[in-house]
């Protein structure tokens, strides 16, 4: 202490060295710490406990992850969604890793200091990181060298990430759920056989067919290039895996325009004037047209022949089946003197076909196949016409499993009446430009001009093709309906701990610089706590006491208590009246008093609060206000100050004069003196003169 006094100018403080020393009174001088068992309370029973349940916690998680990983949100099992479930679990798990951590931080903190002398800042250190503060953490992993405790540290500064990066492990996307559904449909066909085409008389010819009204308005919307929709039955988005195979048409057209010109033959009628002119197509269709100089021409015509028609109903194949009819159509465009250019002749087709069908999708109205192929017969003819109960027979093939063909089969007399309805004026027709009454207007309308006749005839043949699949006689492709769900998925020593009683129970000794302890029981420390709780009670009622005797003395209230009791012994019945009619009165007195303390307070805080409001919206105007009116103020004064100075310097700088002068005004003299004197506020005299 004496070296500590000889240097008076230059003291120097050190830190105080804190160990564990066996300072104790002298009757316990020779009790060493008491241990408990581990499981034991006062061990690591809860610290064990707390990191299995970390432990088991952290294993159910990962078995969550990998009981949904790859399947829909709908296969969890329990009302709380897997992502709160997984918050609630991490945040549990943290909570119990971080028992034990902090209590293994303070336990490290006891046994460091008992090795060797520390700073004290030390202990305080480690005490805040023991806590689970993250600062104390920091401060602990910077300041102190890096010891068991580090590692405890780490644990607490990353366990901040373990709930986010927990969360990002479920990640959510939308799949597609494929299930099978009986209500998604689409037609197919192996058959068509129109029950209105069907005869009633046995004597009835083919010409005498009735008509199939649906099959009439395909073939129109074809030519008139109306798009139907496409029947099928799909309440979402779906799919058809399978292949189907269909009963169809298909039409094929082609430019012959210079081999029909080249049969063209043309002679005027007996009065020579109209020019008619007659052409056959390749494939045998006679065309005709008529003109007449400067008055009118032929611009449209087309012709038609079925190719189904036989010539009674023992006849075999109907010749060059499986096609079924023939067009030819003219066009052209006519001059000033109606003479015909740009001449287009274009021949087609109608046959009967099948089609495979590949890999349909649907949605909401849109219907379309992924693949479209016609099938192929081997190169042959495969359509026989057999005799059957029905009039005119039918006409099929044979099914072949080799080629997974099924058999398909038309109806004699449906062919017939197709064939009937090509070769009738709805489609035969002539349109003659200028000077001519046309009766019958076919298809003009609808294909004349520059219109792409392959087109047409092609979407005729696939309006036809939809017919036959929409037909009530068709079967009913089954598909699957796809449907978008959310999915989970997968992307992967003396037993004192934190306690600050076994702070409380140290005391430092000034002459040695050092701590000690003479408790050394865990037990001891909870027990004195609990009585430290009972003092630090009694202590504040107590307070409470003190105070109130300050307000009304003992004496006073003594006093009041005996007047009192007098009173309820000499007038028990005006006492007890007095005291029930304050029981029932007080209830309502304080409920009136609390309402009308509150109302104050609320008045007071509404005027406090509306006064700063509006003080707050006046300073907002008025500030600018004010601000703009003084700066133009004192712009405006500095202005008429400047101006009056500057005035004043240019006078003292004009030349004086002195003298008279005269001159003659409307015949009068005038004379102008004028005089500087000091005396005289006006330098200058007028005087009239003759």
């Amino acid at each position: 202490m004496s070296r500590n006094h000889s240097n008076s100018k230059s003291q120097s403080y050190e830190p105080a060295n804190v160990s564990e020393v066996d300072y104790e009174p002298l009757a316990s001088a020779s009790t060493e710490y008491k241990r408990y068992p581990v499981y034991s309370r006062s061990e690591w029973l809860l610290e064990t406990v707390t990191s299995i349940v970390s432990l088991a916690i952290l294993i159910g998680i990962g078995c969550i992850f990998w009981f949904m990983d790859n399947k829909p949100l709908s296969a969890w099992p329990i009302p709380v969604s897997i992502g709160a479930t997984i918050s609630i679990l991490t945040t549990a798990c943290t909570a119990a890793l971080m028992y034990g951590v902090s209590n293994f931080i303070g336990q490290i903190k006891w046994l460091r200091f008992k090795t060797t002398p520390r700073k004290l800042a030390h202990l305080e250190t480690f005490d805040e990181a023991s806590r689970g503060g993250i600062w104390g953490c920091i401060m602990l992993l910077t300041t102190i060298k890096w010891n068991l405790a580090t590692i405890g540290a780490f644990i607490t500064i990353l366990r901040l990430t373990f709930a986010p990066f927990a969360q990002q492990v479920v990640q959510f996307e939308q799949r597609d759920v494929i299930t099978a559904d009986d209500n998604v449909t689409f037609g197919y066909t192996h058959k068509y056989f129109a029950i209105e085409t069907t005869q009633n008389l046995a004597n009835s010819g083919l010409k005498s067919i009735p008509q199939d009204p649906n099959m009439q308005s395909a073939v129109l919307q074809g030519l008139y290039g109306i798009n139907t929709p496409a029947v099928f039955s799909c309440p979402g988005v779906c799919r058809w895996t399978g292949s189907y195979r269909s009963l169809g048409f298909k039409s094929q057209c082609q430019n012959v325009t210079q081999e029909t010109l080249q049969s063209a033959t043309c002679r005027k009628d007996s009065n020579s004037v109209i020019t008619q002119c007659n052409m056959t197509t390749p494939n045998g269709l006679a065309i005709s047209t008529q003109s007449v100089d400067t008055d009118s021409s032929t611009n449209y015509f087309m012709n038609a022949t079925s190719m189904a028609l036989v010539a009674n109903r023992t006849s075999l194949l109907p010749q060059n089946f499986p096609e079924i009819a023939r067009f030819a159509i003219y066009r052209s465009t006519l001059d000033y003197n109606f003479h015909p250019v740009e001449i287009n002749i274009t021949q087609c087709s109608l046959s009967i076909t099948a089609y495979k069908y590949t890999d349909a999708k649907g949605n909401g109205s849109e219907f379309a196949f992924e693949k479209i192929h016609e099938v192929d017969f081997g190169g042959t003819n495969p359509w026989e016409r057999i005799d059957t109960k029905k009039q005119w027979g039918t006409l099929h093939t044979n099914e072949s499993k080799a080629d997974n063909i099924p058999s398909f089969e038309i109806l004699y007399t449906s062919l017939a009446a197709l064939g009937n309805f090509l070769e009738s004026q709805t489609i035969v027709s002539e349109w003659v430009e200028g000077n001519f009454e046309n009766k019958n207007l076919g298809l003009a309308a609808a294909l004349s001009g520059d219109v792409d006749l392959d087109a047409r005839f092609k979407q005729m043949a696939t309006s036809m093709t939809d017919y036959l699949r929409s037909r009530q006689d068709a079967e009913s492709a089954h598909g699957e309906i796809i449907e978008s769900r959310p999915n989970r998925k997968n992307r992967h020593v003396p037993l004192w701990k934190s306690s600050i009683l076994a702070v409380l129970a140290c005391q430092y000794q000034k002459q040695h610089g050092m701590i000690n302890s003479a408790v050394k029981d865990i037990k001891d420390f909870q027990r004195s706590a609990k009585n430290s709780k009972k003092m630090v009670v009694a202590g504040m009622t107590s307070r409470m006491q003190r105070i109130v005797d300050r307000v009304v003395s003992p004496e006073t209230r003594s006093g009041f208590y005996e007047n009192v009791w007098a009173f309820f012994q000499e007038q028990p019945v005006l006492a007890t009246f007095f005291l029930s009619t304050l029981t029932i009165s007080l209830p309502p007195l304080l409920f009136f008093l609390t309402f009308t303390l509150s109302v104050l307070a609320f008045s007071l805080v509404a005027a406090i609060i509306f006064s700063l409001f509006w003080i707050g919206v006046a300073l907002l105007l008025l500030v600018p206000t004010l601000f703009v009116t003084v700066g133009l103020g004192v712009i405006i004064w500095v202005w008429a100050v400047s101006s009056w100075v500057t005035a004043r310097w240019i006078y003292g700088l004009l030349p004086e004069t002195k003298g008279e002068a005269h001159a003659q005004i409307n015949g009068r003299k005038v004379f102008i003196k004028k005089e500087e004197a000091d005396f005289m506020p006006h330098g200058g005299e007028v005087r009239n003169g003759f």
